[in-house]
């Protein structure tokens, strides 16, 4: 910390002494911020409470959007600290206050919610979220967030094995940001999981489609996990409609990449050594084959039992 930064906070520690109501939690609040940007986070998190029991206590003046700001530090902060429930219970506190002082803000915290819930795997909840912000929000000719709603609904479908109503949610995605012209990254970023959904139900057409169409784009943008995870999503389909060295050509690749730019790859190279291991089966090398996928259940035992998972 600089000199000048560390007499602003003496400053504000003096304000926060000496002056009582509306002073003392804007004293309050920026202290908090510092607390939080030198990631002392009980700090930041006890500094944004007082201010922002002070802001409800004021009866006269407007202070909801102080209020809010200082619920987003309480968030952060209980997130830094690992303390997740507390983080969600926070910002659904939040958006409650929001319905009744600021509610053009609540699709975006719905958002938020929707977000956090998906990152705990609470996709069930993240859907319920995501949904009740789109009833919300007064969409334009050119909001691309409803379209960002259908991604995240698709993506929890997904995860939760819909992989139909996953590819129906992401569809609708596109088609909302296509008539919306957003930025290109948005398309792409809906290829990918339409080529990760329809891997799931085998459809080697599609797969090959949005894959490679992603593929393109994160390869000219050098994002070599996205690229990596295309690649074998490529073999896969490949495999299906009987292309076999094709698809060792692209597993190879994949796992080179993933050797080269991921300190610790084995959770994607267990999945890329089932993969080779089925095509060396279907090629007559069943012993080598077998091998490969004993090989990979095998590190994949030891990575349940890691996660606590066995």
């Amino acid at each position: 910390m600089s000199n000048e930064q560390s007499e602003h906070e003496k400053e504000l520690w003096q304000r926060a002494k000496e002056f009582e109501g509306i002073p003392r939690a804007e004293s309050y609040h920026e202290l908090s911020k510092i607390a939080f940007e030198r990631e002392d986070y009980p700090e930041a998190l006890n500094m944004c409470l007082i201010a922002k029991e002070i802001f409800q206590s004021d009866q006269v003046i407007d202070r909801s959007s102080d209020i809010l700001n200082l619920y987003q530090g309480i968030i952060h902060s209980y997130e830094n600290l690992e303390e997740y429930s507390k983080s969600e219970n926070s910002l659904i506190e939040a958006i409650e206050y929001a319905r009744v002082h600021r509610p053009t803000l609540v699709a975006e915290l719905l958002r938020q919610l929707g977000r956090m819930q998906f990152a705990r795997e609470k996709f069930s909840e993240s859907i319920a979220s995501h949904s009740e912000a789109m009833l919300l929000h007064e969409t334009s000719d050119e909001d691309h967030h409803i379209g960002i709603d259908y991604v995240n609904i698709g993506m929890s479908h997904h995860r939760m094995k819909n992989y139909t109503e996953a590819i129906r949610f992401e569809k609708i995605a596109l088609e909302k940001f296509l008539e919306d012209k957003v930025e290109p990254h948005w398309l792409v970023n809906v290829y990918g999981e339409l080529a990760e959904s329809y891997v799931e139900l085998k459809m080697a057409d599609e797969v090959l489609d949005y894959g490679q169409k992603a593929l393109d784009w994160w390869e000219m943008e050098q994002s070599y996990q996205k690229c990596w995870t295309l690649k074998l999503y490529l073999a896969i389909a490949h495999r299906i409609k009987g292309d076999l060295d094709l698809a060792l050509e692209l597993l190879n690749d994949s796992r080179k990449l993933a050797l080269d730019h991921c300190n610790r790859p084995q959770s994607f190279l267990v999945d890329v050594d089932k993969e080779e291991g089925e095509i060396l089966i279907m090629q007559g090398k069943v012993d080598a084959g077998k091998e490969l996928i004993r090989r990979a259940k095998n590190v994949q035992s030891v990575i349940d039992a890691s996660q606590g998972n066995v």
